[in-house]
């Protein structure tokens, strides 16, 4: 029984380590202002709101709350000498559920992590180092594969004005957030998360070839 157990979590190495990888890079993102602010600078779609010049502040403010640093997301600002609400209901709606999804799929990664720790340090107490080693280099060529995967995504045609449709659902142009999540900006975000996570993947690769080590027959 102990055999099959770690022959299950050594293959376990394969799925989890990439998939963690990437979603923590996704997750990670996807809760940071940098994407938005980007977004926001390059559109200069805040001007058509009466509030340019102050999307560092609101990327900010998303930032925040896909944080849970603030309970409700919104922005104030002043138009015209009075102050103005940036986020609609809509759009308050849109993020709620958004950032949800986002908590389940961070609890999902992280489970990963805790079945791919657990597999290390099984195979790591039998003296599997070989085998740890031989796992992560599936793993890494997983990984490459869903680099792949992206980058052939990037250039089918169409293909992310429609994810970016389901993404944006409810949420049109009438909307900062319409405009924010717009195909640039999901496009930038598959970059972004596979660049991300290659570095995850590989701060993850460089540390356990250093420490798991095959015992020399050499003194």
């Amino acid at each position: 029984m102990g055999r099959i157990i770690k022959i299950i979590l050594s293959w376990c190495l394969v799925i989890a380590v990439p998939v963690v990888a990437l979603g923590l890079a996704c997750n990670a993102l996807v809760r940071l202002p940098d994407l938005y602010q980007y977004t926001m600078n390059e559109t200069q779609l805040l001007r058509a709101f009466n509030a340019q010049g102050q999307e560092e502040a609101v990327a900010g403010s998303i930032s925040k709350y896909m944080q849970h640093r603030v309970d409700e997301l919104q922005y104030q600002y002043d138009e015209e000498d009075e102050m103005s609400l940036l986020f609609s209901r809509d759009e308050q709606n849109f993020m709620a559920h958004m950032r949800f999804k986002a908590d389940i799929w961070a609890g999902i990664f992280f489970l990963l992590l805790i079945l791919a720790a657990t597999g290390i340090i099984v195979l790591y107490k039998g003296e599997h180092y070989e085998i740890i080693r031989m796992r992560l280099k599936w793993a890494i060529g997983v990984f490459i594969l869903f680099d792949l995967a992206i980058a052939v995504m990037l250039l089918v045609p169409g293909l992310w004005e429609n994810i970016t449709a389901r993404f944006v659902g409810m949420l049109g142009e009438e909307h900062v957030l319409g405009n924010v999540f717009s195909v640039p900006f999901v496009r930038l975000y598959s970059i972004a998360s596979g660049i991300f996570g290659s570095v995850i993947m590989g701060i993850i690769s460089y540390f356990l070839f250093k420490h798991i080590k095959p015992k020399s027959i050499f003194w």
